[in-house]
């Protein structure tokens, strides 16, 4: 399991960033997600996905335990879509 919430931030506001401060950013929030996921996804995920685990994510969002949850998105897929992206990323279009 992974709980993908690694986050940075930059103290001054937006239009007083440097670049060298914007990249730290996108580094540790987007490539980081990105790295962190598809590490975690190789190894434990290579299988198909059972109706019980989708009705687990979904149990969990029903339950008190999800209360202080609000307007998110949950991708149970197994990695899937992750999967697909990568594999997409060294296809060539044909012309």
């Amino acid at each position: 399991m992974l709980v993908n919430c690694a986050g940075a931030g930059a103290g001054a506001p937006c239009v007083d960033a440097d670049w060298e401060s914007w990249q730290s950013v996108v580094t540790v929030d987007l490539s980081g997600a990105f790295l962190c996921g598809q590490r975690a996804a190789r190894p434990p995920l290579k299988r198909p996905g059972h109706a019980g685990e989708i009705a687990a994510v979904i149990a969990f969002f029903a339950s008190p335990d999800a209360s202080y949850v609000i307007g998110t998105s949950v991708v149970a897929d197994g990695g899937l879509v992750l999967m697909a992206a990568i594999a997409n990323q060294d296809a060539k279009p044909e012309r």
